[in-house]
């Protein structure tokens, strides 16, 4: 079969007779064969040596006679493998989830809900009851083992998040993700592997079953990024400082009104001392009338100095 590539001329114009040219020569083909191989390197150092990270590689091989339709896992997820607790399995669930036994699914063409969220297929991670029949629900999880590429700082995935969150890892040790986004319905996380990277290393995935099952993980769009997870803005550093100033504050005025209100509701000490003393003076030696006119013309008992109840 001949070969049917163009080309465009360097100077924008296309041939002398301003016409796309066949490129039917061995030097175009080569050209063509070197930009190709371009196109597949680049694509494979941006994700070290891992594959099959959008799940989009399944073959679908179904297993003759199974009650629930289940397909081989190998072809189903090329190039990961798949644990419900420690038990490696050999098949996995495809358009089809248990209500509450642990398994591994993938959903695909034909599948009528709304789980799959980027591409053709979506992976599903099923946390709960061991299918092998122990009464101790079991993780479920997959793993592969490649190359992180030299300029990863971040690892990304897209999920629908599960019940009991979930556990990414990279040779055993857990990474911390955060979500910084949300594509067609569901979270996008990320976590710093730049650690790790140009290392050869196990990435797993893991739904975890406890504290309570079943719990579901949908998953999609694994990537190693050269991207850094985003730092926290100033307004997002400014906003729970500003609450928690106005809260202290809040606080703080409610304290003095309290202590205010105590203070109005006990006695003057002082004036009540004073009265006391002139109440002592005029049972002993007796006050002269003209005292008495001029206390109470004053006003001056010790009901005045007492706060009064409001009605």
């Amino acid at each position: 079969m001949e070969l049917q590539a163009h080309t465009i001329f360097p100077s924008g114009r296309g041939s002398p007779d301003n016409q796309i040219a066949p490129m039917n020569s061995t030097f175009g083909k080569r050209v063509l064969t070197v930009l190709t191989y371009g196109v597949a390197t680049i694509t494979m150092h941006a994700q070290g040596t891992f594959q099959n990270l959008d799940f989009e590689s399944a073959v679908i091989l179904p297993v003759p006679g199974d009650p629930y339709g289940r397909v081989q896992f190998a072809p189903a997820f090329p190039g990961w493998t798949g644990s419900l607790g420690t038990n490696q399995q050999d098949l996995a669930l495809f358009n089809n989830l248990f209500i509450g036994t642990a398994a591994i699914a993938l959903l695909g063409p034909g599948w009528s809900g709304t789980d799959i969220i980027a591409g053709n297929y979506t992976a599903v991670l099923q946390a709960g009851s061991d299918p092998s029949g122990s009464i101790t629900p079991v993780d479920a999880s997959i793993a592969q083992s490649g190359m992180v590429p030299a300029g990863a700082r971040t690892i990304q995935l897209v999920s629908s998040g599960a019940r009991n969150g979930f556990i990414v890892s990279l040779n055993g040790q857990r990474i911390n993700m955060a979500i910084v986004g949300t594509q067609n319905g569901f979270n996008t996380y990320a976590g710093d592997i730049s650690q790790f990277a140009g290392l050869a290393e196990e990435l797993k995935i893991t739904a975890l079953s406890a504290p309570s099952s079943p719990a579901n993980l949908d998953l999609d769009s694994i990537v190693f990024s050269a991207q850094a997870i985003p730092e926290p803005s100033a307004l997002g550093l400014f906003v729970p400082g500003l609450v928690a100033l106005t809260l202290g504050r809040r606080g703080r005025l409610h304290e003095r009104r309290e202590n205010r209100s105590a203070n109005l509701h006990q006695p003057n000490s002082h004036a009540l001392s004073g009265m006391a003393r002139h109440e002592a003076h005029q049972a002993s030696s007796g006050c002269p009338p003209c005292f008495q006119r001029l206390c109470s013309s004053l006003s001056i008992s010790r009901s005045s100095l007492l706060p009064r109840k409001s009605s």
